[in-house]
């Protein structure tokens, strides 16, 4: 079995939590449909596949494709990105798929997803261009990291979900004219052809689906103008990037779950799959302890409480937060912020 590795890179976005787990959640449920547990391919990643159903969970590219290479390891199905693609519905692309869903013409839909696609979990970069002359349509996909050994995969998820999602808007079967992509054909090649009922190129320049330009025109039977609105706003939202290490996201996610009870590092560590030691060593890495960590999520919490129109009882916000009784928690809110609970509001 070919040993798959990861790029070898020191840029920040490697690391960043931004990118929703819809990818992994398709791999997951594809493994289960084989009857195999997907539990062991996140060890040591910082992630366990109980988080997947978490709506507010990012995770890093690094970490995605940590358990992406074990998968496929696992899975032994060469033509698995085919599949899974094939298989995921527009409830897999989320808020996207609602403002895609909602806008007036196909065009309108896909120049929403070149600008938000991220939203969706993509793990490559989708760009969306006409040419003129040709009279054709061209969706780019690039990759976000140079990743060779999950190329293929990346390439096929992307494409036949795309490929999904644009036949249940329009309604009726979209054939693309071609499909091109930079890498060496798979042994599994016929498949490609199979998938997309086109002309399949490999070995070329970038990674492309190429259509006749007629169909950006097509209406959407299911164009709602508030829709559109509400589905960009959301869009929006959700495409904040989060500051911190990926690590550091999913630690403060599984704590600000727990808090009238949090667990301690050696539970938190047990179910990231890491060692204790490895978690400590990890946070330090990114300039914050796991006390420090719970403070800030404890902070977090206590200012949404705090601010809302019918305020709870202090003693009831501390009970929330984790902490003994009232005069505990007004200690520990005032070191955070140099103001006493109830100056806030």
């Amino acid at each position: 079995m070919t040993l798959l590795t990861c790029p070898k890179t020191h840029d920040t976005r490697y690391t960043a939590p931004v990118v929703p787990p819809a990818v992994l959640a398709a791999v997951c449920t594809y493994a289960e449909s084989r009857s195999l547990s997907p539990e062991r391919w996140f060890a040591g990643s910082g992630l366990d596949a109980s988080q997947l159903s978490d709506p507010d969970l990012r995770v890093s590219y690094r970490q995605a494709s940590v358990v992406l290479r074990r998968a496929l390891q696992a899975l032994q199905v060469p033509e698995a990105g085919l599949e899974i693609g094939r298989q995921e519905t527009p409830a897999f692309f989320g808020v996207l798929a609602f403002a895609m869903m909602a806008s007036a013409n196909l065009g309108d839909a896909l120049r929403l997803a070149a600008q938000y696609h991220q939203v969706s979990g993509s793990l490559m970069d989708i760009a969306l261009d006409t040419d003129s002359r040709q009279q054709t349509v061209i969706v780019s996909a690039t990759p976000r990291f140079p990743d060779p050994d999950l190329l293929p995969f990346l390439c096929e998820e992307l494409f036949t979900s795309s490929l999904t999602l644009v036949q249940h808007l329009l309604g009726e079967r979209f054939t693309p004219l071609r499909m091109e992509f930079s890498y060496p054909a798979p042994a599994y090649a016929e498949a490609y052809r199979a998938a997309f009922g086109c002309e399949v190129r490999f070995d070329c320049a970038h990674n492309r689906l190429i259509g006749e330009q007629h169909w950006l025109a097509r209406p959407l039977k299911t164009h709602n103008p508030f829709g559109v609105r509400l589905g960009e706003e959301l869009c929006r939202k959700a495409s904040r990037v989060l500051p911190e290490d990926d690590l550091t996201h999913v630690v403060g996610r599984l704590l600000s779950a727990q808090l009238q009870a949090p667990p301690g590092m050696s539970e938190i560590a047990g179910r990231l799959n890491i060692t204790e030691r490895t978690l400590r060593r990890r946070l330090a890495q990114s300039g914050i302890s796991f006390r420090q960590l719970l403070d800030q999520v404890r902070e977090q919490r206590a200012r949404e409480l705090l601010s809302q129109p019918h305020r709870q009882r202090i003693i009831d916000i501390a009970a929330e937060l984790g902490f003994s009784d009232g005069r505990e928690f007004r200690r520990a809110f005032k070191r955070w912020t140099g103001h006493t609970p109830q100056a806030m509001g």
